[in-house]
Formats: C-alpha cells, structure tokens, sequence
C-alpha cells in the first residue's frame, strides 16, 4: 500500500519592513507586509512589537517605541489550514549621537 501525502503551500511573506528601524524615543515606526497566500486563504495576520503591548491584525501598522531598547517586531500571517509564515524585524530605540 503507498502512502500519498499532499502537503498544500502556505502562505509567504514576500516582504516585511519597518521605517526607521534605529531612532531616538519616542521612535514611531511604520510596518508593512506584503503577503501571498498558498494553497488557502489568509485567515489572519498580525504584528507583534516586541514590548508587550497588544499586537495590531493588520499588514500595515504603526507603532510607537517609547524606552529605550532592541525590539524584536515579528509579523504572522495564518492561513485556513493553520500554516504559519513569520517574519522577525529588529527595531533598536538609543539616543542618536
């Protein structure tokens, strides 16, 4: 007996920014992701900032750095089938010379 296992694509982040990613605080960063979706439908996405506050469901998202620190900003986008697609992006907040 053969066994056929069809794994469907999920989805990919073609592209994850933030601007700026180093500045003085209080720092406010635009997000954007750019999304495609695999064998399913996007179900849903978010950012998360890095500095406990709520994360923000949308491709787009801005936030606002107010301590001084490295932040890791991780975008998800889940698909119907649960598949998960992460982009991380590093955000650093220092007072500029």
């Amino acid at each position: 007996m053969d066994l056929v296992v069809h794994i469907e694509a999920g989805p990919g982040i073609v592209e994850a920014t933030a601007t700026p990613e180093i500045g003085q605080p209080p720092l406010t960063v635009v997000f954007a992701a750019t999304v495609e979706p695999g064998a399913k439908p996007i179900t849903d996405m978010w950012w998360e900032f890095g500095d406990g506050s709520e994360p923000i469901h949308e491709a787009e998202a801005t936030h606002v750095y107010t301590d001084l620190g490295v932040y890791k900003a991780i975008f998800h986008a889940v698909d119907e089938n649960e598949v998960e697609a992460t982009a991380e992006l590093t955000v650093t907040v220092k007072w500029l010379p």
